[in-house]
């Protein structure tokens, strides 16, 4: 793969796809839906609730599966379009590809043509 997947000279510049990290994708979809929720923020989340009432925690907890059930909406969404971006950027790179392939074959024939013509 190349160093820099943007510059791929076989894509045909159609830029290959982000690849994130889970950490990455997750805190990138959460921080929209509930920041309190993100990576970072989890520890801190017993300090800043420690005097919550039950009846305030169960409402917190509904927020959460609330923001965890758009989370997974989110993400399938995330999905769909990661995987059509990749599968664009494979189609254009395998173009890329037979073009450059072409282009090989057709100045290798050239050579065999004039080495014959020249002997």
């Amino acid at each position: 793969m190349p160093t820099d997947p943007t510059s791929n000279p076989l894509s045909q510049g159609i830029p290959m796809p982000p690849i994130l990290t889970g950490d990455e994708i997750y805190d990138s979809l959460m921080q929209a839906i509930e920041p309190e929720l993100m990576i970072a923020a989890m520890p801190t989340l017993e300090e800043k609730y420690k005097n919550e009432t039950p009846e305030q925690a169960k409402e917190r907890a509904a927020r959460y599966q609330k923001a965890f059930d758009t989370y997974d909406q989110k993400f399938e969404e995330y999905k769909r379009n990661w995987q059509e971006q990749w599968g664009k950027y494979k189609r254009q790179a395998m173009r890329g590809a037979e073009e450059k392939n072409r282009v090989e074959e057709t100045n290798d024939l050239s050579a065999v043509e004039a080495a014959i013509t020249q002997a």
